[in-house]
């Protein structure tokens, strides 16, 4: 098994989703249509992010990343596909995608304008962030 589809099985099984057959075949064949089945042409990050992820382990800060020509394309492309398959949400909000689901306590955050990662418990700031309710 290459190590996206495990990234995303190990994904599935942290949700407490098992993929049907169906949902299985549909993600293989999005894994071939973007080129993403050897497993050096998907970035390392992504693979790290989603680890980080599926394992409670949150990053102490901001992770930066690069994005290098179509694989770095593909494979967003393929983690926008992610909800087909996972009960998870991909909210783009243009510059960032922030990662979530309601079965899993931290969220997954990628920032384009600075081409880095987080992974943060739900509700908490960001890094730099001052917590918008503790009095000045």
């Amino acid at each position: 098994m290459h190590r996206l589809k495990a990234a995303i099985t190990t994904l599935a099984a942290a949700l407490n989703h098992e993929l049907g057959s169906q949902e299985l075949r549909e993600m293989e064949e999005t894994i071939e249509d973007f080129d993403l089945s050897n497993d050096e042409v998907v970035p390392a990050w992504v693979l790290e992010l989603l680890d980080a992820w599926s394992s409670g382990r949150v990053t102490d800060d901001w992770v930066p990343f690069e994005l290098v020509g179509m694989e770095a394309s593909d494979t967003l492309q393929f983690l926008a596909e992610v909800p087909h398959w996972l009960p998870v949400t991909v909210d783009n909000q243009g510059e960032r995608w922030t990662l979530k689901s309601s079965r899993l306590p931290n969220e997954a955050i990628i920032a384009f304008e600075g081409y880095v990662y987080l992974v943060k418990p739900v509700g908490t700031p960001e890094p730099g962030e001052r917590d918008q309710s503790s009095p000045t």
